[in-house]
């Protein structure tokens, strides 16, 4: 992921995905990654829709995208979700009427929902208890075993979360599926975690560190402040760079001596990175984090 030019207009967060190579723990190429973050479709006229290519499943079900990263499926704060519900009439014969009743998590915010494609037209509504309502009235689907290709349908909508949750907070979801007057389906549950330390930085230790150099934060979770001791620091003015875990410089500041004060000033809790640089541009790294 790397984030846009200041100013450059939109929500785009340009995004390359490459799967299919180095070997997991089964010896066989790695895959299932596309879907972990979100594919740069955060502006409203464009979507981006990947599908992993899978073997025999339940036909009604539900799915989040970003699926998330990990058992937890992390997501950072702020990430909207699209919800895909998939249903297909395994019946005996014709469904006229379909229903979809989503009970949406108290973590969403039902004032953002913005209903998305399907397969068949449908009407939409919120019912008591933050339950979004999608109701295929005469689509007319046939069973599956007259015809499977057109006893399957979706629907799709987006939804973002409440501001301020804090991390950890579990986003769970799933719905029921109507057909005519039959017992409701219901689906999987879908499930997101909100974090920001969950993509673990592989390395970020630079070739050209300054020698003997050794960097000590404390307190180290640090609160509102931390103080960096340079031992064996050359001398001289430097510079201090703070990254986030996806590479972004979130913060720099200019010091003189082996000692200075770093202010949080409104960073989120989290593992941070950062670098240290001499006026020769020798430098040395290491790692923060700032507490809840």
């Amino acid at each position: 992921e790397v984030e846009q030019e200041p100013f450059h207009p939109g929500l785009s967060m340009p995004v390359a995905v490459l799967e299919g190579c180095g070997t997991n723990a089964n010896g066989s190429f790695s895959t299932g990654f596309v879907n972990q973050l979100a594919l740069d479709d955060a502006d409203p006229f464009i979507d981006i829709e990947c599908r992993e290519v899978v073997g025999s499943y339940d036909p009604n079900d539900k799915h989040g995208f970003p699926r998330g990263y990990g058992a937890e499926n992390y997501i950072y704060p702020g990430t909207d979700i699209e919800y895909l519900v998939q249903f297909q009439n395994t019946g005996n014969d014709t469904a006229f009427l379909v229903v979809i009743r989503d009970t949406l998590s108290e973590h969403l915010d039902i004032t953002t929902v913005r209903p998305g494609p399907a397969t068949h037209p449908y009407t939409w509504d919120i019912d008591s208890n933050n339950i979004l309502v999608f109701t295929f009235e005469d689509i007319l689907l046939p069973d599956s075993t007259t015809n499977l290709e057109g006893s399957q349908g979706f629907v799709e909508f987006k939804i973002a979360h409440h501001d301020s949750l804090p991390l950890g907070t579990v986003i769970e979801n799933s719905a029921a599926i109507y057909f005519d007057i039959n017992e409701p389906i219901i689906t999987n549950t879908t499930i997101h975690t909100l974090g920001y330390d969950f993509v673990e930085l592989v390395s970020f230790t630079p070739q050209a560190n300054i020698h003997g150099l050794r960097i000590s934060v404390a307190p180290n979770p640090m609160g509102e402040w931390a103080l960096l001791q340079l031992d064996g620091w050359p001398g001289g003015e430097g510079l201090f760079e703070l990254y986030g875990l996806q590479g972004r410089r979130l913060r720099e500041q200019r010091f003189s001596g082996p000692a200075f004060r770093f202010e949080r000033r409104g960073l989120p809790a989290g593992l941070y990175a950062f670098r240290v640089t001499d006026g020769q541009g020798r430098w040395g790294s290491g790692r923060l984090v700032i507490g809840q």
